[in-house]
């Protein structure tokens, strides 16, 4: 699991999990604007993209994931 989460993002892997889809889904719905959770920047040709995903609009989006996000991060 990432370490770089606190208690206000996500990150995709997390989000994944919560959503029940695939990394690559997450990523690619977030870039098309398909799913509103945050923002993606493009980092330029060759290089990853960065995804800030925001629990209040996870929240907006899915109901409350305190209870499943506790769980995945206290693996």
């Amino acid at each position: 699991m990432a370490k770089d989460h606190n208690e206000f993002t996500l990150t995709v892997p997390e989000l994944a999990e919560i959503m029940g889809r695939s990394e690559q889904y997450v990523r690619l719905a977030m870039e098309r604007g398909e799913i509103n959770v945050g923002s993606c920047r493009d980092n330029g040709k060759g290089k990853r993209n960065s995804y800030l995903i925001s629990k209040k609009l996870v929240e907006d989006f899915l109901g409350d994931i305190t209870d499943k996000l506790n769980e995945i991060r206290n693996r």
